[in-house]
């Protein structure tokens, strides 16, 4: 399977982490008579949301509500992964293009915008269990580093987090699921538009962010999935979030220890995120970027950039 999503008349709104991209996504969304859809590997699982970031209030504007989705799909005992982001993506498309709707593509989840921008090639990986009797009875260190040298690049640091995951991942790479297309069709009438900060400014926006999730009950969040009987081992693979308030719960780290800590770690994801968008453009996509603190309004100079941009 190809994941060919992208439509003549869709936008792609990328960013790191705190950068706004969600209010302005609905805003776009409404002023083009279009649906948000998000790219993002966390904000699929239900039940997760503090600890995922859905701003859900941002897609509530004055005129009504925007339609978002690709949140809320899975239950946090599924695992979700590339494949079943470009089955999704694919459906959601083939949707929106039958209702007469384009799309909003909003997120900064790397892996899940390269692959829709670039159109990665995903053949299924189906269970080779005759393989896996074999594989199983490795040590994890060879198979770790069969991992690192495979077709598929290790896009994901929780493919290394247990045996299963590690035999899964070994089998999709086995398989050459992950590898790209040449790229969507060139020409095609799309606008990729990234949103971005001073890097000072965006460590502050990342703090301030953190500090109003806190206070909204993050650690509450995560107490409240364990005692529904989310395991914490699960947890522990969800996040930055949710792995480091396990460690307050757990571990009896203090909460300015949390926080400092947390904030550190959002930031490095922040700017792998950024080497992520670079690599993009370094592979042929054209991303205009918007200057958030620039002059003006954001929606507005938005707009007027569709204008100038190049098509993707």
């Amino acid at each position: 399977m190809r994941l060919d999503a992208l439509r003549a008349g869709d936008w792609v709104l990328l960013g790191p982490t705190a950068a706004g991209k969600t209010r302005l996504a609905a805003r776009l969304a409404r002023a083009l008579g279009a649906d948000v859809v998000v790219v993002d590997s966390r904000q699929v699982y239900r039940g997760l949301d503090l600890c995922s970031g859905k701003d859900r209030a941002d897609y509530e504007l004055d005129d009504g509500p925007v339609l978002v989705h690709g949140m809320d799909r899975v239950e946090l005992a599924d695992e979700y992964s590339l494949f079943e982001f470009a089955r999704d993506a694919r459906d959601c498309a083939a949707g929106l293009s039958a209702a007469g709707r384009s799309a909003v593509w909003c997120g900064g989840t790397g892996l899940y915008l390269d692959a829709l921008l670039r159109g990665y090639h995903l053949p299924e990986a189906p269970v080779d269990e005759a393989w896996r009797r074999v594989a199983d009875s490795r040590p994890l260190a060879e198979l770790e580093r069969e991992l690192r040298a495979g077709a598929l690049p290790l896009h994901n640091r929780t493919d290394l987090e247990g045996r299963g995951r590690l035999l899964r991942a070994l089998e999709v790479s086995r398989a050459g699921r992950g590898r790209q297309a040449e790229g969507p069709e060139r020409g095609r009438d799309v606008t990729v538009l990234g949103l971005r900060w001073p890097a000072g400014r965006l460590r502050e926006r990342i703090a301030r962010r953190l500090d109003e999730r806190l206070e909204q009950g993050l650690v509450r969040e995560v107490e409240e999935l364990l005692a529904a009987g989310v395991p914490a081992s699960r947890l522990h693979r969800l996040g930055l979030e949710p792995r480091w308030i396990l460690r307050h719960l757990q571990e009896g780290l203090s909460l300015p220890e949390l926080r400092t800590g947390l904030a550190g770690e959002i930031w490095q994801l922040a700017r792998g995120q950024l080497s992520w968008f670079r690599r993009l453009e370094r592979a042929g996509v054209r991303i205009h970027w918007l200057d958030a603190e620039a002059p003006g309004d954001l929606l507005e100079r938005a707009l007027a950039l569709r204008s100038q941009a190049a098509p993707l």
